[in-house]
């Protein structure tokens, strides 16, 4: 996929932040977007908030070329063709996840496209979230601007870089099969099986 922007909500997050920086250094324009301003600031300095190996020379890198970019400001993504959504789902009393924020992201996001965009779902959701996801949109008026695909992430701590530049596999679900080869075309710099 030759996407101009990609765009990752949760940005400064584990998860986004590895995702934002990887894809920076695969040569993509990645805005990475997250509502904590303290954190913003210091990731705009490459003051990476945790240690992961090789997440912070990863972060410089992709300031000084311009590749990354840190924002507190969601607008940044209007015009993004595809976002990944790295936000939590915690665990609600009952054990199920609470999908608040993952419903929170996917709406902004539609709300503010300038054109098509599919979002990709990172963060841990239950079978059948898509299809939940794509009717709320229905009922706003706005599943024509986006596309919704769960690509769930396989990263653990310590090993994040590695987890995503050689992945041991790539998993998409969605009913748009041509969202769903851009999803695994940005994310498989190897050869990767996809489930």
């Amino acid at each position: 996929m030759s996407a101009k922007k990609l765009g990752i909500i949760g940005g400064g997050g584990h998860i986004g932040l590895i995702h934002a920086a990887c894809l920076a250094s695969l040569g993509y324009k990645v805005a990475a977007y997250d509502l904590d301003d303290r954190k913003i600031k210091n990731l705009q300095k490459a003051l990476v908030p945790f240690y992961e190996p090789g997440l912070e020379e990863l972060v410089k890198k992709g300031l000084e070329e311009e590749r990354l970019r840190f924002t507190g400001n969601p607008e940044e993504l209007s015009d993004a063709e595809l976002v990944f959504i790295c936000v939590g789902t915690p665990a609600l009393p009952d054990g199920s996840a609470d999908l608040r924020q993952v419903e929170r992201a996917v709406e902004e996001l539609a709300r503010l496209a300038q054109g098509p965009v599919i979002a990709a779902i990172k963060s841990t959701v239950p079978v059948g979230t898509n299809r939940k996801l794509s009717q709320q949109l229905g009922k706003l008026g706005l599943s024509h601007k986006l596309t919704v695909i769960a690509n769930p992430e396989f990263l653990a701590e310590g090993s994040g870089i590695d987890d995503f530049l050689k992945p041991s596999r790539i998993v998409v679900g969605g009913e748009d099969p041509q969202a769903m080869e851009k999803v695994v075309a940005v994310q498989s710099p190897s050869a990767a099986p996809v489930i």
